[in-house]
């Protein structure tokens, strides 16, 4: 049997995914199939694939969000997903598709806020896999696309997760997990910088995430400024008029909803949903 599967939020995307997919990375490729060929289980196997000369670390972008970004406190927490901060960008252990699962670090994307993902190392010539549920028929793996990144920085980080997070798991999952705590609590691990071209995906969560220790009590997450929502829609854009037609619409959506939340509207997630809706 396989260990606790990760499970994340699944969007079906209302566009045409092959102009969204497109795999930038220089060195790894990420592939997907059914768990044991049977697509009722709802399972895939993600295959990783490095097919430079040298060690290169990657994060993964499908279904609108990177792999790891939306329920990684309660990955980090429970120990039956065998998920820990990244100490080093170490290439990854194989312990068999039903038991591997990838450390999670620090992603910079430009100039938005800090994120936590996870964190693929591979070898050169390595081939490394995983499970994840949630999939079904009508919501396969979409949208996928690889980016390489590099170590920024190492040490000492103190972060303060969003509750919501956790909550929205036990609401998808029916069960009753807990984040870590002490909320927020220190660890030791990596930040990397994500290549230019990586889009930034706005999940309804606000994360506060600050070098060294953590010093005094838990403090409200910041609401998003206006001034970082502006890019992602910019950005949208750019790729809508370049070709990049539902990579482009995802952007200017996940922007939208970013204002939405910077002025305090309530609500968003319904919001979200009438305009993908509506695609």
């Amino acid at each position: 049997m396989p260990h606790r599967i990760i499970s994340e939020p699944k969007r079906k995307l209302a566009f045409t995914p092959e102009a969204y997919t497109k795999n930038v990375s220089a060195n790894i490729t990420a592939t997907w199939t059914w768990y044991n060929n049977d697509p009722t289980q709802g399972v895939v196997v993600w295959t990783f694939k490095n097919n430079g000369t040298s060690t290169a670390t990657s994060i993964l972008l499908r279904n609108g969000y990177f792999f790891g970004g939306a329920f990684w406190p309660v990955y980090e927490a429970n120990s039956g997903f065998s998920v820990s901060f990244a100490t080093a960008l170490t290439p990854l252990t194989d312990n068999g598709v039903a038991n591997n699962s990838p450390p999670i670090g620090i992603i910079d994307i430009g100039t938005n806020p800090q994120e936590v993902y996870f964190l693929f190392t591979l070898a050169a010539g390595q081939s490394w896999s995983m499970l994840e549920g949630g999939f079904s028929t009508a919501t396969t793996p979409a949208g996928i696309a690889v980016y390489d990144v590099t170590l920024k920085n190492s040490g000492q980080y103190c972060i303060q997760y969003d509750q919501q997070r956790v909550n929205d798991w036990d609401s998808q999952t029916g069960t009753n997990l807990q984040g870590y705590s002490p909320n927020p609590s220190a660890f030791t691990t990596v930040e990397v910088a994500s290549e230019a071209d990586t889009p930034y995906d706005v999940l309804p969560f606000n994360d506060v995430i600050a070098s060294g220790p953590c010093t005094g009590g838990t403090t409200p997450p910041p609401t998003p400024s206006p001034t970082t929502c502006l890019p992602q829609i910019e950005q949208g854009i750019t790729e809508y008029e370049s070709g990049q037609v539902s990579q482009g619409i995802n952007d200017i959506i996940n922007g939208i909803l970013c204002l939405l939340r910077s002025y305090g509207i309530s609500k968003i997630k319904m919001i979200e949903k009438i305009i993908r809706g509506a695609l």
